[in-house]
Order: structure tokens, then sequence, then C-alpha cells
């Protein structure tokens, strides 16, 4: 049976981020917890060029729904 895995709450974000080892890893819970990044494949699929800083958005490519029409970004 399908079991929901607990929800991170923001002080346990905060708690995991100071626990980081280093930028990289700071970076890779801020995409997942804070973007909706899937990790580790979406997250590697990032380029700067994905990046709109003035509208405050980024391009995703998803890997887990792409093979569908229309899906292929969000």
């Amino acid at each position: 049976m399908f079991r929901r895995l607990p929800f991170v709450t923001l002080q346990d974000s905060q708690l995991l981020l100071e626990a980081a080892p280093d930028a990289d890893g700071r970076c890779i819970i801020t995409h997942a917890r804070f973007g909706g990044l899937r990790t580790p494949s979406e997250r590697l699929a990032v380029c700067w060029d994905d990046t709109n800083w003035e509208r405050g958005r980024m391009l995703i490519r998803s890997s887990k729904t792409g093979h569908h029409a229309g899906q292929e970004t969000r």
C-alpha cells in the first residue's frame, strides 16, 4: 500500500540547510524544497539560460512527464 511521505516543514528545511556540508548541498535542498524540482533528474537538467531573472521564473525539463505531449517542461 502507498504510504505518504512526511511533509518537510520550513523549520526542518532550515535545519537541513544549516547541516548541509557545502554550497552544492544547500543548492540541492533549496531547489528541491522551495523550487519543487525532482532530484536528481530535473535539478541536473537546469541551465543558466533556463532562468528568467526579470520574471522570477525557471524553465524545468521534466523527465518524469516528458514523454507526454505538452508536458516536456513546466
